[in-house]
């Protein structure tokens, strides 16, 4: 399942791998273990399983590493010459990676669309995405509501290794095209970003998206 929808959802030179959260922290070097050590088993399953698929994925491209470390704003630390992004959800966690050069960062989001929280409407979608969403099949609504949010998380994770700013959710909307599986995004503010390109895949238990530069 992994490479078909890697494949799907990025270029080519993009390799990844998607696991069910476990507990992998036996595969955690000190260093890693150190991060979750007051962390709840949740967290524990969640960052061990994101490391694993990290490194199972860092072997496909001939790279081996001991450790993952995190930057300031818990973002995963690459070998040089790499690109990343982890994600995880309820069930699932993944890791997608390529070598820099044609590609200058990726980003990655996985949401079990099961788990809706009802406010996140209110936090995370700008005026124009919900007049969009309310123009939809009022049945599909919460699940185009988490796919804004899904999205966003994939530019964040994308562009804050760029910028090394962060950009709240009301910085900007998207604007899905449900038959193409792809979006764009306008800025609500003066700042300007690269043109990025997004793409989504929407299954009935999950939903998956990724930016990239």
């Amino acid at each position: 399942m992994s490479s078909k929808l890697i494949s799907s959802l990025f270029p080519d030179e993009v390799l990844g791998t998607i696991l069910p959260i476990a507990d992998y922290t036996h595969h955690l070097h000190p260093a890693e273990l150190k991060i979750i050590c007051t962390a709840s088993e949740k967290r524990k399953n969640e960052f061990s399983t994101g490391r694993f698929c990290a490194k199972k994925t860092l072997t496909l491209l001939d790279v081996t590493v001991d450790s993952i470390l995190s930057g300031a704003e818990r973002e995963p630390v690459w070998p040089t010459g790499i690109i990343g992004s982890i994600t995880h959800c309820k069930d699932f966690g993944g890791a997608v990676l390529a070598r820099s050069g044609k590609l200058i960062s990726i980003g990655f989001d996985i949401e079990n669309i099961k788990v809706f929280r009802e406010d996140i409407a209110r936090f995370v979608c700008t005026g124009e995405e919900r007049e969009w969403i309310c123009e939809q099949e009022r049945a599909f609504q919460k699940v185009l509501i988490l796919l804004i949010f899904s999205i966003k998380e994939s530019i964040y994770k994308c562009m804050y290794p760029v910028s090394k700013s962060k950009m709240g959710f009301q910085a900007y909307s998207i604007c899905p095209n449900l038959d193409s599986n792809t979006a764009t995004l306008s800025m609500n503010s003066r700042q300007q970003i690269p043109e990025l390109n997004i793409r989504f895949n929407i299954t009935q238990r999950h939903i998956y998206s990724c930016a990239f530069l």
